[in-house]
């Protein structure tokens, strides 16, 4: 699933960059299609950015976590917010999954 979000990312904002150059916007029916792809990936791209988010927060609370400087309540407090983003994570997922299902 990664490869296919880092894919839809990069068409979405190549599509971003297509919407504001002045030879798509004089030309209406490129424009509108391009308007129509922008709208059906938006609601992906936006999900799937803050699932990258999420997945680094995780990373970064396990590398502060692994730091021989880090005193034990810090690392509790990292490992408690640990555990919600994992269940953040888990419903992210689940919604993107829902979101890259095909339309009917």
């Amino acid at each position: 699933m990664k490869t296919r979000l880092e894919d839809i990312l990069h068409k979405y904002e190549d599509i971003t960059v297509m919407l504001a150059d002045p030879e798509v916007t004089s030309d209406p029916k490129r424009y509108t299609e391009l308007s129509r792809e922008f709208s059906a990936l938006e609601p992906i791209a936006e999900h799937a950015k803050h699932y990258q988010s999420l997945q680094q927060q995780l990373q970064d609370n396990i590398e502060l976590i692994k730091d021989p400087d880090c005193d034990s309540e810090l690392r509790k407090m990292f490992e408690e917010e640990m555990l919600d983003i994992k269940a953040a994570l888990v419903a992210s997922d689940k919604e993107l999954t829902r979101l890259l299902m095909p339309k009917d």
